[in-house]
């Protein structure tokens, strides 16, 4: 009946946090149901302090009035009576008696029809809510619309509330020049009327199909224009469903603050017109959630940190630590620790204490200034409660209370400016933490971490929270062991099959100075997270000189004897809700936390093992996970360059990408150490690899809880620094596991590039010899422990679109894939004949989305932190792959503009090029020169990976004299 791009786009893609990753970002759209009359009912029943507007296109308000009527009283004579009740289409001109047309309990409001015979809106408006009818006029009369400005009577509220509704009635006129006089003219709507409004509830017939987006550039540029302005979407399936078609003209674009907790939106399944009517309700009940009486408090000052650093350097005394190389570094280790954790415990304690308003803040920006402030203040007040109202010095303590308390309110909101302005600073290279102080800027934060009450265990409600504890640590671990004991490996093979290359070198760890020790120490991130030693990266750099003689002498222990401390191999889980019932397992992810100090070793250790690999070109080329000077771009940028080098030759490429299934967690111990092995890492090294695999643990740390301790069997250890290095390790033998596909690898995920010309062998069927290279490299996933998930593994031919290419159909395991006509690989959309139109609209509704936040914004921050959200949110996804697709970087030229625009401050249409030369930003087209520049500049220095040092380039000019627009546009050639 319909697409499900739209869903798939407003249920994922649209997230407010990220990058993108969006796994940082609440979600910002909700998906919109058909209701029938009962269920619409039952959910109205439950919303006692929400605000509801029924819209619908009615097609003649006086030929349906009866159904109408019918259809409100229905839902009146059930206690859930709609707020506003929003009409298109009825038809009514100014001669029209509208007393005919009245809604008991309501007040019709109407525009007579003036953008065809057949518009006209109105708005039936309930009699308890105060409102003002905003003048807003279509110049050009290719739209019809009412605005009102409904005031809330609600006790939630500190202040009156204001919302405005908008109706809007827009033929079905497909012009250009019709629907961009629409589009300035709402665009002037949103900036020029409704811009001071914080709530705005958009709705009507647009005849604008939002199940189009991607299809249509018209359709792109309105959902980007809503977007970017700050208005989401909030009906996302068909209104209009006829034998042959299924449409979304009916839209309602919202823009509400934190007063509303909540929105809720569906379709009803009533035939008043040939367009469904929907609902929106916006729940303005605020509930405050109570204080805890108690709170977990950090000593953290700076003179509490002195100390400890002192008590540290007291303690570690050379004395105390034998330089004995071959000793067990576990007594070391235990030392070392003990001191730490005396001085943490008596310095820098975690405390459970009564929580006082006077002494605790609750948000980072409030300062002891401020509480001290807030302190006066509410004495103040209690002496003004304990005057006399008639009292001669009742007025004089009043003004006194009123002057002080906008003092402080000035002061507060001075002070919160100030820290989200650092913040902005501190993290502009960051996008992650931007997108974190951003939703904690809006009040966008998802309370993730407050579990529910309960949760299923064996189907059943579990409360008790070490039990809940203990069945999240069970849950975690038996994901990976449970599928590695699924795979059945083929057999009369085995893994070693694959390790063919010979290896004349060999490794071993070197023992270290005290400075290398502290080199590694500053590179740290400083984390303020930690794991079951409570010592965060934070505080590791504060005792830096104080421990890295002690943790030296551990490191050199650890070389010599093989020997990983068991205290470093205990892992802290914490379980992130990521979506759906909070109440299941299956809906959490586990984020792991080693301590620091295994941190620092696991670097050192890291920083030999990558050098030896790399130093003898032990990796596989295309491996581009975790290394220096790959990334995911250039994996991507590698297999595009595959592609269009066969497509020039008159090829069919194929691709294939393949999904494993938890990889990182299914990866066998035995196997890898084997791999080591083979690749020069003997003795000692080899036993301390093994060591550092073995004998690891977890645990849960649920709320106040923690669960019992569980040996994790499989896999490299989460949250490390060496665990990804390994697992590139024992990838890097999937090559000889391929005769004609050429695998790209970024850490685990996995793309197969050959042409369908290379299995062309004899006239034999040549599909028939894809699936049997496809079984082998089945069988190496198979015989290493891993295991390929079919239902998201996808394959994609490239052809131009004017070339007739039969259908095939590919296997795995007796399963069929799935052949797509796109696929986002690494971050990149790849479509069958590489226009790159659906990874541009992937980067506009990114690119919206960003403009929606610093609309919100742009009041509050300065021109500089705007621009530094312009740096994070928006030019990395320009940048990301820009040597791909920057030939048609013209279609995002405007949202750019309109970006610059929101930096500057200045009208939506004002004249962008001095804009760009003040804040010295440079245009998209100039921003893909930079970056052919930059590529080969890194070329010409040998800073690219291996596959791009054997190619050559030549400009188009080179090879014709045509004055072309691309002339001077760079093209590799080869390696074929």
């Amino acid at each position: 009946m319909m697409e499900s791009s739209l869903i798939e786009l407003l249920s994922t893609e649209y997230i407010h946090n990220a990058i993108d990753s969006d796994e940082n970002m609440p979600n910002l759209f909700e998906e919109s149901p058909y209701y029938n009359d009962n269920e619409a009912i039952e959910l109205l029943k439950h919303k006692h302090n929400a605000f509801s507007i029924l819209s619908l296109n009615c097609q003649s308000l006086q030929a349906k009035f009866d159904q109408l009527k019918i259809y409100v009283e229905t839902f009146v004579n059930s206690l859930c009576p709609f707020s506003i009740i929003a009409l298109q289409e009825t038809w009514l001109t100014e001669n029209h008696d509208i007393s005919l047309l009245q809604l008991e309990g309501y007040t019709l409001l109407h525009k007579p029809k003036s953008c065809s015979a057949h518009g006209g809106v109105a708005l039936y408006l309930r009699g308890n809510h105060e409102y003002k009818t905003l003048t807003i006029n279509s110049e050009s009369n290719t739209w019809d619309g009412i605005f009102v400005e409904v005031v809330l009577n609600c006790s939630n509220f500190r202040n009156t509330q204001k919302i405005v509704i908008g109706n809007i009635y827009r033929p079905p006129r497909e012009t250009v020049a019709s629907y961009e006089l629409f589009s300035n003219e709402i665009q002037t709507v949103m900036n020029a009327h409704l811009g001071s409004y914080r709530e705005v509830v958009l709705t009507g017939d647009f005849n604008l199909d939002l199940l189009k987006i991607g299809q249509s550039a018209k359709i792109n540029d309105f959902f980007e224009t809503m977007t970017s302005n700050g208005y989401l979407a909030k009906i996302v399936l068909p209104t209009r469903i006829t034998n042959t078609s299924a449409t979304l003209f009916d839209n309602c674009f919202v823009k509400l603050s934190n007063n509303f907790s909540k929105t809720t939106a569906g379709i009803l399944n009533y035939n008043i017109s040939d367009h469904q009517p929907y609902f929106i309700t916006l729940d303005y009940l605020i509930t405050k959630s109570e204080n805890s009486k108690y709170i977990k408090i950090f000593v953290n000052n700076e003179q509490a940190k002195e100390s400890f650093k002192n008590e540290i350097l007291i303690n570690c005394t050379p004395d105390k630590f034998q330089s004995i190389v071959n000793q067990d570094p576990n007594i070391t280790y235990d030392i070392l620790d003990s001191i730490i954790q005396n001085s943490l415990n008596k310095h820098l304690p975690h405390k459970l204490v009564k929580y006082d308003k006077y002494r605790h803040k609750k948000e980072h920006w409030i300062t002891q200034g401020i509480i001290r402030s807030i302190r006066f203040r509410d004495k103040l007040y209690c002496k003004l409660r304990s005057t006399a109202v008639y009292s001669p010095l009742y007025n004089k303590y009043k003004v006194n209370l009123q002057t002080y308390n906008r003092i402080l309110r000035n002061n507060i909101k001075l002070a919160k400016k100030k820290y989200y302005y650092d913040c902005f600073e501190k993290f502009k290279n960051d996008m992650k933490n931007t997108w974190t102080t951003i939703k904690n800027m809006v009040n966008r934060t998802q309370q993730k971490d407050d579990y529910p009450k309960y949760f299923l265990v064996n189907e059943l409600p579990e409360y008790n929270q070490k039990i809940i504890a203990d069945n999240f640590n069970k849950f975690f671990i038996d994901i990976g062991l449970k599928l590695a004991n699924t795979i059945t490996p083929p057999k009369n093979k085995s893994y070693k099959d694959y390790l063919v290359n010979t290896i004349h070198t060999t490794f071993k760890f070197n023992c270290v100075k005290e400075d290398c020790v502290k080199k590694t120490i500053d590179i740290l991130k400083p984390k303020s997270s930690s794991g079951i030693d409570r010592i965060s990266n934070k505080l590791v750099k504060l005792i830096k000189d104080e421990i890295s003689g002690p943790l030296t002498i551990i490191v050199n222990q650890i070389i010599k004897t093989g020997i990983f401390p068991q205290k470093l191999k205990v892992a802290k889980v914490i379980p992130f809700f990521k979506k759906g019932e909070n109440y299941l397992f299956d809906n959490y992810r586990p984020v792991s936390l080693l301590p620091s100090l295994s941190k620092v070793i696991e670097k050192i250790m890291f920083n030999q093992l990558y050098e030896y690999f790399n130093e003898n070109n032990l990796f596989f080329d295309s491996q581009y996970g975790f290394r220096k000077q790959h990334s995911t771009e250039l994996a991507a940028l590698e297999l595009i360059n595959n592609i269009v080098t066969k497509m020039d030759l008159n090829e069919i490429p194929l691709n294939i990408y393949l999904d494993l299934s938890k990889a990182f967690d299914t990866l066998n111990h035995d196997i890898l150490l084997d791999k080591l092995n083979h690749y020069g890492v003997l003795d000692n090294s080899l036993l301390l690899l093994k060591s550092y695999l073995s004998d690891r643990q977890q645990y849960v740390e649920f709320g106040e809880v923690i669960s019992d301790f569980r040996l994790i069997e499989t896999g490299v250890p989460q949250g490390s620094i060496l665990g990804p290095l390994l697992f590139i390790i024992y990838m890097n033998d999937i090559v000889y596991a391929c005769k004609k596909f050429k695998p790209i690898i970024y850490a685990d995920d996995t793309a197969l590039s050959a042409t369908l010309n290379s299995f062309y062998n004899n006239n034999q069927n040549y599909v028939s010899e894809i699936n049997n290279e496809l079984t082998s490299v089945n069988d190496w996933f198979q015989l290493n422990g891993l295991s390929i998930n079919i239902n998201k593994t996808k394959a994609m031919l490239f052809y131009d679109p004017r070339k007739k290419v039969e259908e095939i159909k590919l296997k795995i395991n007796n399963s069929d894939i799935e052949f797509v006509t796109e696929f986002n690989y690494l971050g990149i959309i790849f479509d069958s004949n590489l226009s790159w139109n659906a990874h541009i609209n992937m980067i506009s509704r990114k690119i919206s989305k960003s403009l929606c936040v610093m609309n919100k914004l742009k009041n509050v921050i300065p021109t500089n932190i705007r621009l530094t959200l312009y740096n994070t949110l928006i030019l990395p996804h320009i940048n990301y792959g820009i040597l791909a697709w920057g030939s048609r970087c013209h279609k995002l030229f405007k949202l750019q503009k309109r970006s610059i625009r929101q930096i500057a401050n200045v009208k939506y249409n004002a004249h962008t090029d001095p804009i760009f030369k003040q804040l010295s930003l440079l245009k998209i087209s100039n921003l893909c020169v930079l970056q052919e520049l930059k590529f080969i500049f890194k070329l010409k220095n040998k800073l690219l990976p291996n596959y791009y040092l054997d190619l050559e380039y030549l400009r188009h000019s080179d090879i014709h004299s045509y004055d072309t627009r691309y002339a001077n546009r760079l093209i590799p050639l080869g390696p074929i």
